[in-house]
């Protein structure tokens, strides 16, 4: 694998240290007053937003490239999570929850397609399947590390450590130089 690659992998790997489950999200959203039923709803308003975004997120991927694409998406997951910590009240769960679909838009696919342009054809379903390995163990500490923070600090200080792993990730990403 090339270079390019492997700095690609190391700033998803730190962004995904911080990725925890969606769940606690939807927890902070039940902490800020949310019901159970609304606070899945409100999950389904990232869904939505996230199937609805994800074909003009690649196609602005094409356009500015992956990197670019890729850590607006990050700051957006910072962003979000910074909210998330922050927020006063139930009202700012509802766009939240929809920007955090967005995130995702500028991010799965787009990854993907990173990979693809990283990797000679021959090694991209390799190259794939280590970005998961990789992504996959850190995103399993990501929850041990957010369930702790949660227990021992609160929500809030697990979900700033979040966002600042993603904010770090999108810096980290400028040393990574994308084919065109």
């Amino acid at each position: 694998m090339p270079p390019a690659y492997w700095k690609f992998l190391a700033g998803n790997v730190v962004f995904f240290l911080g990725n925890s489950s969606d769940v606690f999200l939807i927890l902070r959203a039940k902490d800020l007053g949310l019901s159970s039923a609304s606070a899945v709803f409100a999950y389904v308003i990232y869904n939505l937003t996230f199937a609805l975004s994800a074909a003009p997120a690649g196609i602005l991927s094409d356009r500015l490239g992956r990197r670019r694409v890729m850590q607006a998406g990050f700051m957006l997951f910072a962003g979000v999570y910074a909210g998330f910590a922050w927020a006063p009240s139930t009202f700012i769960v509802w766009p939240l929850f929809a920007l955090y679909g967005f995130y995702a838009a500028l991010t799965e696919g787009v990854s993907k397609a990173a990979i693809a342009d990283l990797v000679a054809p021959a090694h991209r379903g390799g190259a794939i399947g280590v970005f998961y390995l990789a992504t996959g163990f850190a995103a399993l500490i990501a929850n041990g590390l957010a369930g702790w923070l949660w227990k021992e600090f609160g929500p809030s200080t697990a979900l700033i450590f979040s966002a600042a792993l993603a904010f770090s990730a999108g810096i980290f990403l400028f040393a990574w130089k994308e084919r065109r």
